[in-house]
């Protein structure tokens, strides 16, 4: 979890210095998805809020939330 959240971090990065401000305000709000999927306490909540805090910025992320409320994936 910690080489994902590196790896947006990088992009994140990435983002600002080619001007991609959505882009970068996106990474910016799923950076910590990889700590909260990886503690130890039950961050269902947060994570819940972080994706729908991502959704308000790229309305393809609301098909994340819909994925994460399922009760078993589809796979």
């Amino acid at each position: 979890m910690y080489a994902l959240q590196t790896i947006i971090v990088q992009m994140k990065s990435e983002a600002i210095q080619a001007n991609h401000r959505e882009l970068a305000d996106y990474l910016e709000t799923v950076v910590d998805l990889p700590r909260l999927l990886a503690s130890d306490q039950d961050e269902t909540e947060a994570i819940r809020q972080l994706i729908m805090d991502a959704g308000q910025i790229d309305r393809l992320s609301v098909n994340a939330l819909d994925a994460f409320d399922e009760e078993e994936p589809p796979y």
